[in-house]
């Protein structure tokens, strides 16, 4: 994790999805079983996995106004245990938001490359859930070379 750039407070985030992971997969010492199948006594569900650290766009329910955007450019943390729900971090915003409704870029990888945000990032971070204080006022900036002349 340390040359794949990644902020120290992010360490705690691999640990817990390392931890989530390990308990949905069969261990030797449980005679092959899970420790989910033990818990819940049903398969867990794979088809959620994603990469961490990866590239992802949350869907966040409430924006200020019907044009501006419905997601942000965020970094996907791990899964929530609280919700079901992926969290993702907003590099810009500093916000942790849970989402069940996400969209995954799991080639890009934003603190190994930069190219999708070259912002700065602290250890100082708010959690939110999907809701509508998630959102603060964005602004939005057009680039001149967006705009469509007739």
């Amino acid at each position: 994790m340390f040359h794949a750039r990644l902020p120290i407070f992010f360490w705690v985030e691999a640990f817990f999805i390392a931890v989530f992971l390990i308990n949905r997969l069969p261990s030797p010492s449980l005679s092959g079983k899970t420790p989910y199948v033990l818990l819940f006594g049903q398969k867990p569900d794979y088809s959620m996995l994603h990469t961490f650290m990866c590239l992802c766009f949350p869907y966040l329910r409430d924006s200020p106004h019907k044009l501006f955007p419905k997601s942000a450019p965020c970094v996907f943390l791990g899964y929530s245990t609280l919700h079901k729900g992926f969290r993702c971090f907003d590099r810009q915003t500093r916000r942790v938001y849970v989402s069940r409704h996400v969209k995954f870029f799991e080639i890009v990888f934003p603190y190994i490359d930069g190219s999708v945000l070259n912002m700065s990032s602290t250890n100082d971070y708010n959690i939110f859930s999907e809701c509508a204080e998630c959102v603060s006022n964005p602004s939005v900036s057009v680039p001149s070379d967006s705009v469509i002349s007739p």
